[in-house]
């Protein structure tokens, strides 16, 4: 009969970390200041940048493709590309399908007549 207060099976290691991994610890934030995450006044800073008139865009463009600069700034303006993108071409589905069933000139006829 099996003894519950027999320790050795409760300070063996092996029965905690069965898969092998490295179990607890702290591992110190990157050295590399493209891998450290940006903090909020950086946030901040980054938004006011993009509500700036053609100068927001063209900062995204650089921010996204530049082969430096923090990777959470790049992913984020990477992701807000193909979103635009995305936006960009619905419009441009929804105008050629207004355009083609015809109801873009009853749109302006209604609009011409009030």
């Amino acid at each position: 009969m099996d003894n519950f207060n027999d320790t050795d099976d409760f300070n063996n290691t092996d029965v905690y970390n069965q898969g092998g991994y490295q179990t607890g610890g702290y591992q110190p934030p990157p050295d590399d200041p493209d891998q450290v995450p940006l903090t909020v006044g950086e946030w901040l800073l980054t938004f006011v940048i993009f509500a700036i008139p053609c100068v927001g865009i063209v900062m995204m463009f650089v921010w996204a493709f530049a082969s430096g600069g923090n990777k959470n700034r790049k992913n984020y303006c990477r992701a807000n590309l193909i979103l635009v993108a995305a936006i960009i071409l619905l419009y441009i589905v929804l105008v050629c399908i207004l355009i083609a069933t015809g109801t873009s000139e009853v749109l302006l006829e209604t609009l011409e007549q009030q």
